[in-house]
């Protein structure tokens, strides 16, 4: 927004206490000599938004990685509880069913983390 010199700023300044600045600012705008130092100004801008961008892709490309291991997890988690409960209900009768239960808690906690 552009005010009249006599009017205040929002913040309460004068403009005319801008103006000067704004007129160096155009100057500065117009000014060839001070083209090299703005495209390495530029440069940098850009080169900063691509670090960025290239941050949050990989931010994001571990979320879906994390959530891809969430989902295993669970699975396994699920797993892990019929094979429990499976566990649970077998009622062993005998020497070598509780040969079996052993060997079956034992390939539980091989497939199965704790």
């Amino acid at each position: 927004m552009i005010w009249p010199v006599s009017a205040a700023s929002p913040a309460g300044v004068k403009t005319t206490i801008i103006a000067p600045y704004i007129h160096q600012l155009l100057t500065v705008m117009n000014d060839e000599s001070f083209q090299p130092e703005f495209d390495r100004l530029h440069w940098a801008v850009r080169s900063i938004r691509e670090e960025m961008l290239a941050i949050e892709a990989g931010i994001e490309q571990k979320k879906q990685e994390i959530e891809i291991k969430e989902r295993k997890l669970s699975d396994l988690k699920w797993k892990w509880w019929d094979a429990q409960l499976a566990l649970a209900k077998w009622k062993p009768m005998g020497t070598a069913q509780r040969r079996q239960v052993a060997e079956l808690q034992t390939d539980i906690k091989e497939w199965v983390p704790d």
